[in-house]
């Protein structure tokens, strides 16, 4: 039992640290003025996260760049997709959603609660800009604090 949690652990944290890039993501910062760019991306990224809620692995794995790939199987995709639904079970309210953009990437957010825990759920996909494909995919308990419903 131990060795099952310290294996689904490392798994978690390879989810949580995979990038094919030596800079760390974008940190979020207030939208884009750009609404009409923004929105689209939003749009993208929101379809990804309804996807990985469906399981839907194999079509979210084809858009993974080619160095996260290397970085991450997909078996160990779907052991972060198993561990989420057991541990965090499913989203039952968004908190609050943000973007910010890179010369090279760009970096969005998610801040939600789950039915069950009690933590505030970070979910992050970075994009290579070139190609939108994804570099970076996080789903964790949120590092700082989130204030109220409205404000992350």
């Amino acid at each position: 039992m131990a060795r099952t949690i310290l294996i689904i652990g490392t798994l978690l944290l390879v989810a949580v640290g995979c990038s094919s890039r030596t800079e760390p993501p974008p940190a979020p910062a207030p939208a884009s003025t750009e609404l009409a760019e923004g929105d689209d991306l939003m749009a993208k990224v929101r379809e990804y996260t309804e996807r990985f809620y469906r399981g839907e692995l194999d079509l979210l794995y084809e858009e993974f760049s080619p160095g996260l790939q290397e970085e991450f199987s997909l078996e160990q995709f779907s052991t972060v997709y198993e561990y989420v639904g057991e541990n965090f079970g499913k989203e039952t309210q968004i908190i609050g959603e943000d973007e910010a953009d890179s010369d090279e990437y760009r970096g969005f957010v998610r801040w939600a609660r789950f039915d069950k825990t009690d933590e505030i759920i970070e979910i992050r996909w970075t994009l290579r800009r070139d190609d939108d494909s994804i570099a970076e995919f996080w789903i964790r308990p949120a590092e700082k604090k989130i204030g109220s419903a409205g404000s992350p």
